[in-house]
């Protein structure tokens, strides 16, 4: 399992990176909106792949939470996780360097993919703070 201190940075800079890659999206940089957002989806993809094995193996996590806890905040940040990179991996294949109709295309699914990106960095500071502190 990934060190939550090392994962909480991660998860906070791809965060901050998915929030510049929409402003250069509102400006209609179109170009380095999609070179970020390729970048964080593929990196997005290589991390979930990896922490897989953590996530199977809830004992780990025990010590620290509740059942309750665990089942609840885990499977929140597994679903909003994955429907952000779900949504993110969509825009990532309708996108076209030189699309004039892009912007207006796409616009249901971006916004779909902030809320659930922001709703899972969300859930994993909440996930973070009760792992590493008793808080939760």
């Amino acid at each position: 399992m990934m060190e939550p201190d090392m994962l909480l940075v991660f998860q906070t800079f791809g965060l901050v990176l998915f929030f510049v890659s929409m402003i250069f999206r509102m400006k209609s940089n179109y170009l380095f909106h999609g070179i970020i957002i390729i970048l964080l989806v593929a990196i997005g993809w290589v991390v979930t792949i990896i922490l897989i094995p953590s996530f199977m193996d809830r004992a780990s996590m025990e010590p620290y939470m509740s059942p309750i806890s665990t089942l609840v905040l885990i499977n929140l940040h597994i679903i909003f996780g994955f429907a952000s990179l779900i949504f993110a991996t969509w825009l990532v294949l309708l996108w076209r360097p030189r699309s004039t109709d892009f912007a207006v295309k796409t616009e249901k699914i971006w916004k779909l993919t902030a809320m659930y990106w922001i709703l899972a960095y969300a859930v994993g500071l909440l996930l973070y703070v009760a792992l590493t502190t008793t808080f939760l």
